[in-house]
Parts: structure tokens; sequence; C-alpha cells
């Protein structure tokens, strides 16, 4: 499993409040606003006093790349789907800038892991799943460090709690979007 598509984002805007359209029904005094940054990125959320994204946004990077979710101090932090321009994906959980905990990492080909992140990279126990929806023989299910099966082990507890907190994901997600 390839994992070269983890982002960090970078965290200020560089804006004070005042370039910012305060929208007083937000509570936690949350601005929401749009900003267009001069490489070409996008992001469309809340942000914090300190010009930073903060809450609930959408960015879009040059280089196609979406985030939806969760941002804290300026960084993707908490629950969040990144979408890559190859039609990869990540679902789950990101702890300042990166992938972190539990989530899905699903590639273009469809061959996906369902498990433990650490710092951006497959790092603890999981599930390998193949473009045939088969997990190999034996199965590939145990501790994985970076693309590799350590140690084969059951972890079905693991697996169903990183499907469910990419469910989650995308439950907020189309929860904040439908608003």
């Amino acid at each position: 499993m390839n994992s070269n598509h983890q982002k960090k984002t970078r965290g200020n805007s560089g804006l004070s409040n005042t370039n910012l359209t305060n929208n007083s029904h937000l509570s936690h005094k949350m601005i929401q606003a749009s900003y267009k940054y001069p490489d070409g990125s996008e992001y469309k959320g809340e942000w914090n006093n300190e010009g930073q994204r903060h809450g609930f946004g959408i960015l879009l990077l040059n280089d196609g790349t979406k985030y939806m979710g969760e941002f804290e101090n300026g960084l993707c932090h908490g629950l969040g789907v990144m979408i890559f321009p190859d039609g990869s994906k990540y679902e789950g959980e990101f702890f300042h800038g990166k992938y972190n905990n539990l989530g899905v990492f699903t590639r273009c080909d469809r061959m996906k892991y369902e498990g433990e992140f650490k710092d951006g990279k497959v790092i603890g126990r999981g599930l390998l799943t193949f473009t045939d929806g088969t997990h190999g023989l034996p199965r590939n299910e145990g501790y994985f460090e970076g693309n590799k099966l350590i140690q084969r082990e059951k972890c079905t507890d693991i697996i169903n709690r990183a499907v469910q907190m990419a469910k989650n994901a995308n439950k907020l997600i189309n929860s904040k979007l439908m608003n």
C-alpha cells in the first residue's frame, strides 16, 4: 500500500480578521469565509480569530487534492476525507495534518487498507484488501509497518472501528454540506 499521497497542508493563511466576513450566527466566534491562496489552492469554511482554518471546511489544493473535514489551528485535524487527483482517498482521523489513528485508505485501483495509521503512514493493525476483493492466502491481516505485513494476527475490532471511523467522517461531511 503506497502512502506517498500523504499531504501536510500549511496552517496559516496570513489573514487577519479584517479580511474575513464575520457570520454572527456561528457559535464559538468562528468566522465563515472563502480564501484563494496565491498558489491557486482554495479554502471555504470556518476560521479562528488568528486567521487559521479552524472548524469544518473544504480545502482544494492546486494539484487537485481535496480535503473535506475538520481543521484545528490551520491543519487537518479530527474527522475528514482526503481525495487525491488519481481517485485514491483516505477517510478517517487526522492529527496535526496527517492520517492518524483509525481510517480507511483506498487506492485508485480499489486496493484498500482498513486499520491504524500513525504520522501519515500505515503503522499498526489492519486488513489489506486486494482489487479483486480478496485478502490473500494466508489472509493479510495483522500488524503492518508501511507496505509490509510484519505479523499476522486477527484484529477484527480494529478493522471494524476503522470502517466505522470512515463512516463517521463521511456522515460529518454530509451533515455539514446539507446545512
